[in-house]
């Protein structure tokens, strides 16, 4: 008996036609052409860099202020008026993608300054690094002051110094301002008693021009 082979060719209906063609459909995703990240530059310039340093540093307990008594005396002043500046206390060298930072604190009492000087080192390394990705090469750290909480009642410092002197130059400019207004004030009341004396003088003579007409 011979063997029959299966018939793999497709059947059509009518031999004459010809064969639909088989289209291959491929079911590989396509991937989107990649994208080149490297296409502009991102600068970043020193005082961004300086307010997220100035910024990390003021949140770490113990440090009471930046900046030295001068600059902390007009930064209360930038404070009264809603203009705080968190670059105070704060320098940067920014580089091609490094930086460079220098810190000036005043701890509270009694705080270890030392700790809080490292502290103060590391969430600013950890800032720059996190959001300006950035690497630090170093913060260097210095301690202009200890801060007492009673030192304000018992002796003046810088801050109350130009506090009292801002307040004594509002006070002089008042003063003088009113001063001016008084001065003006006077004047214009001698000014229109002069002016009234002028008008009888006038209305006495037309007066007696007037009688000497009808005399005549």
């Amino acid at each position: 008996m011979a063997d029959i082979t299966p018939n793999t060719v497709p059947h059509t209906e009518h031999r004459g036609a010809a064969a639909t063609p088989v289209v291959a459909v491929s079911t590989t995703p396509v991937s989107a052409a990649p994208v080149d990240l490297d296409d502009g530059k991102t600068v970043i310039q020193e005082n961004v860099v300086a307010k997220i340093a100035g910024i990390a540093a003021r949140g770490v307990p113990g440090v009471y202020a930046l900046g030295g008594g001068v600059a902390r005396a007009f930064g209360v002043l930038r404070d009264a008026t809603n203009n705080t500046d968190l670059t105070q206390g704060v320098s940067v060298q920014v580089g091609e993608n490094d930086v460079t930072a220098d810190l000036s604190l005043v701890v509270l009492y009694p705080a270890k300054i030392h700790e809080v000087a490292a502290e103060a080192r590391k969430a600013v390394i950890e800032a720059i690094t996190d959001l300006a990705g950035m690497d630090v090469v170093e913060v260097n750290v210095t301690i202009t002051d200890v801060h007492i909480p009673d030192d304000d009642d018992e002796a003046p410092t810088a801050t109350t110094a130009v506090t009292d002197t801002v307040g004594s130059a509002k006070a002089a400019v008042a003063s003088s301002v009113n001063d001016v207004m008084d001065t003006a004030t006077q004047k214009l009341d001698e000014t229109k008693a002069v002016v009234s004396d002028k008008v009888d003088d006038a209305k006495d003579s037309v007066a007696d021009a007037t009688d000497q007409i009808k005399g005549n």
